[in-house]
């Protein structure tokens, strides 16, 4: 019986040292989920400011692109003014031309003339007069339109340096944008090479988790074995009842100590499987995230190619050739960003996938280990029924050896009884485990 109950101790502390290991498989386990979900957020964050920054530059771009146009339009317009100026001032410099030569015939009839055509004179004098104040009002015209000619040159030349400085202004910001896209590149990198070893990490714990479940199970077995020998050996001792009795309350500790290691197990399983349905919400969260982000990048891209179709329209040859590169690079960034975010989403549904099999598993796990937990109240149960029988053979038997002076004993309480029962038979083996250690000593010495 030493023996039995040193091997039935022996495997109860090696039931509770694999406990203890899975408890801290269990706290590695949640550290590594924290951990996780910590960089994936940083990331997140990270791709966030990364798209901002990208969308601050696509609106600065087209700004720029807006007052291009507009400077464009009034170029355009300062150059018809200019024009219109030219032409009128052309018109007047023929004008005052024609003038000079009426003037200058209206002079040699005057000399022709001369003191013959006296009383004619002073209409020809007076018209000579209005001729040349049309001449000098033509001439004061003339200059003024010269001077505004020279301000609207002044302006042209200012517009065409203010084009100028845009136009270097957006090619740094063209290489702002090609520098952007290359950290978002960069980050889209490391992002998938990060959930590749997560991913990695996951499924090696994964499979470590099912081993050690495995060796649960196998020690699971061992302790329904070693209650079955240990229910064989109460029944061949039933001539021993007093000394089954203290087994029966010794094997019920063991039981109450491996009913409250079960139920901790189950409530580390429990709050297990809580962890994982949230970790799942959140990863279908960030799913939904990341769809709702390759909605609104589409959105963008077509706002983007809105308004460079609409530049194109509006600018020369030049920029034409310009925007239609940059459309061919947008139109290769979308196409990258697309079949990115595609990869990504498939590796998220593997991942949804993966955590849904996982507590999947975990409930299974659960709704097996409630089963164990009451298929051991039912034999503790049962256990309790045995006891309380062989209690009652016991004191039946106590009476009936006693004869007539059980009468006057009747009255004592039943666990006082026994408790005296359970202390003489104590008391008996350890005289005779006294006896035995000092016959063995005897023996020595005669040898």
């Amino acid at each position: 019986m030493e023996a039995k109950e040193a091997r039935h101790k022996q495997q109860l502390d090696e039931n509770l040292a694999t406990i203890n290991l899975l408890k801290r498989r269990e706290e590695e386990l949640l550290q590594s989920q924290e951990k996780s979900t910590k960089d994936l957020a940083e990331k997140q964050q990270s791709w966030e400011s990364g798209k901002q920054g990208m969308k601050h530059v696509v609106d600065e771009k087209n700004h720029q692109a807006a007052r291009i146009h507009t400077l464009e339009t009034e170029k355009q317009k300062l150059e018809w003014k200019v024009k219109g100026v030219m032409k009128h001032n052309s018109q007047q410099t023929f004008r005052i031309h024609t003038l000079e030569k009426e003037v200058h015939q209206l002079v040699l009839q005057l000399d022709k003339q001369g003191e013959k055509n006296s009383e004619d004179q002073q209409p020809m004098e007076a018209k000579l007069k209005e001729v040349e104040k049309e001449k000098d009002d033509l001439a004061k015209k003339n200059l003024s339109c010269e001077t505004e000619l020279k301000q609207v040159e002044a302006t042209l030349r200012e517009v065409e340096k203010e084009n100028e400085d845009l136009a270097k202004k957006n090619l740094s910001w063209e290489t702002d944008v090609r520098q952007l896209k290359d950290q978002m590149r960069e980050k889209e990198d490391t992002f998938s090479k990060d959930l590749a070893g997560e991913q990695l990490s996951w499924e090696s714990e994964k499979r470590q988790l099912e081993g050690e479940r495995r060796e649960m199970e196998t020690t699971l077995k061992q302790v329904e074995e070693s209650k079955k020998e240990l229910a064989e050996e109460n029944r061949s001792l039933e001539m021993d009842v007093t000394l089954n009795v203290w087994l029966v309350k010794q094997f019920e500790k063991d039981m109450e100590v491996q009913r409250e290691e079960f139920s901790e197990r189950h409530q580390s399983w429990e709050t297990k499987a809580s962890s994982m349905e949230t970790e799942i919400k959140e990863v279908t969260r960030e799913k939904e995230d990341l769809a709702q982000t390759l909605q609104s990048q589409a959105t963008e891209l077509k706002d983007i190619q809105a308004h460079l179709h609409q530049a194109e329209d509006e600018s020369n040859l030049s920029w034409e050739t310009k925007v239609q590169q940059l459309e061919e690079e947008m139109k290769e960034q979308k196409e990258k960003c697309s079949k990115d975010l595609s990869e990504t989403h498939q590796s998220w549904e593997a991942t949804v996938h993966l955590m849904e099999t996982r507590l999947k598993e975990a409930k299974e796990e659960r709704d097996d280990l409630a089963q164990t937990r009451l298929s051991w109240e039912t034999k503790e149960m049962k256990m309790e029924d045995e006891k309380t029988l062989l209690e009652d053979l016991c004191l039946h038997m106590k009476n009936k050896s006693r004869g007539f002076f059980a009468r006057s004993r009747a009255t004592e309480e039943r666990d006082v009884v026994l408790q005296k029962m359970l202390r003489k038979m104590q008391e008996k083996e350890m005289r005779k485990k006294a006896k035995g250690e000092k016959e063995e000593k005897e023996e020595a010495g005669r040898q």
